[in-house]
C-alpha cells in the first residue's frame, strides 16, 4: 500500500494514487470498527477466553500448544500469587481438578485435586493444599483476573489511544492523496500552468 502511494506521488500517477485512497480507506474502516468494538466490550469480555485454556491445562500432555498453555499458567500464578480466571475455584470447574482427579508428585500420587500445584507454591503442605485449597493451607484464592485487571485496562486504554491516533493520520494521508489525485493532477486548464514533472505526461491537448 505503501508502495503505491510512493510511487503514484513521485510518478504523478492517478491510477496508483486512487488505488492508494481506496487501500488506505478500506483499512482506516476495519481500524475504526476494531477499535470501537474493542473499546466498548471493555476488559470483561477477555475472562471467557482465559477460563476456556483452564480446560487446556495438562502438565502431562506432550503436545507443543498445551505446554505452552500449562506453562503459562503456572508462570503467571506462580508470578502473581493467584490462581485461576476469578478465583481458585474455577478450576474446581474442569475435569482435571474437579476432585476426581490426580497428579504425580514424585514416588507418590495425590488424590482428589483441585487445583495445579503453581497455586500452592508457598503452602508448608503441597498435598493438602492442593486437594483442600484455602488461605489456612496456603493457596492462593484470588483470580488472576482481578490482580490483573487494572493493568489490562490501561493496556486497553494505551490501544485505544494509539488506534485513534493512527486513525487521525490515516485520515490526513488520504486527504492528501485526494488532494493529489483530484486537485494537483486534474487536465483542468486553470491548473494547467503548475508546476509539474518532467516526466510526467500530460493527456494530449491543446493547452494556452
Amino acid at each position: 500500500i505503501t508502495f503505491l502511494g510512493c510511487c503514484g506521488a513521485w510518478k504523478e500517477n492517478r491510477c496508483l494514487l486512487g488505488s492508494y485512497f481506496v487501500a488506505v480507506l478500506a483499512l482506516l474502516v476495519l481500524i475504526c470498527t476494531g477499535t470501537v468494538i474493542a473499546m466498548s466490550q471493555g476488559v470483561e469480555h477477555i475472562a471467557d477466553p482465559l477460563k476456556d485454556t483452564l480446560y487446556l491445562y495438562d502438565e502431562t500432555s506432550s503436545r507443543g500448544d498445551i505446554k505452552e498453555i500449562t506453562s503459562l499458567w503456572d508462570a503467571v500464578q506462580q508470578e502473581y500469587q493467584c490462581c485461576g480466571v476469578f478465583s481458585a475455584y474455577d478450576w474446581e470447574k474442569t475435569p482435571r481438578f474437579n476432585g476426581e482427579g490426580y497428579l504425580e508428585d514424585g514416588k507418590a500420587i495425590i488424590m482428589g485435586v483441585k487445583v495445579p500445584r503453581s497455586c500452592c507454591e508457598a503452602a508448608p503442605n503441597k498435598a493438602l493444599c492442593m486437594t483442600r485449597p484455602s488461605n489456612k493451607n496456603g493457596a492462593y484464592i484470588v483470580g488472576c483476573f482481578e490482580i490483573l485487571y487494572d493493568s489490562i485496562s490501561d493496556h486497553i486504554n494505551i490501544a485505544g489511544g494509539i488506534a485513534i491516533a493512527i486513525i487521525v493520520i490515516m485520515v490526513l494521508d488520504m486527504l492528501i492523496a485526494c488532494y493529489m489525485c483530484t486537485c494537483t493532477l486534474s487536465e483542468n486548464k486553470d491548473v494547467v500552468g503548475r508546476p509539474r514533472k518532467r516526466n510526467y505526461n500530460r493527456t494530449p491537448g491543446n493547452y494556452p
